[in-house]
């Protein structure tokens, strides 16, 4: 346990990793302008917090919800305000 609060390792640092490496290619192609904040890689985390109340989903929901995801994440890397 000791050497885990040292160098943390696991899932949840392999998430850090992997936000900050998208929160590098998001600055990267940041438009200042239409995106004047830079992005942090709090933007990216996953939040399973917000799935406590998680209830299984059909193949087709999944699939409508990865397409709003995707859709959201390619209006934030343009700089507009997708919904």
């Amino acid at each position: 346990m000791a050497y885990y609060e040292l160098e943390p390792f696991g899932e949840q640092r392999d998430d850090l990793r992997t936000a900050q490496l998208m929160t590098l290619q998001a600055n990267i192609h940041r438009d200042t302008k239409k995106q004047p904040r830079p992005f942090q890689a709090a933007d990216f985390m996953p939040d399973f917090e917000a799935a406590s109340d998680y209830k299984p989903r059909t193949p087709t929901e999944v699939w409508k919800d990865l397409k709003r995801k995707v859709k959201l994440t390619m209006g934030k890397l343009r700089g507009s305000k997708t919904t």
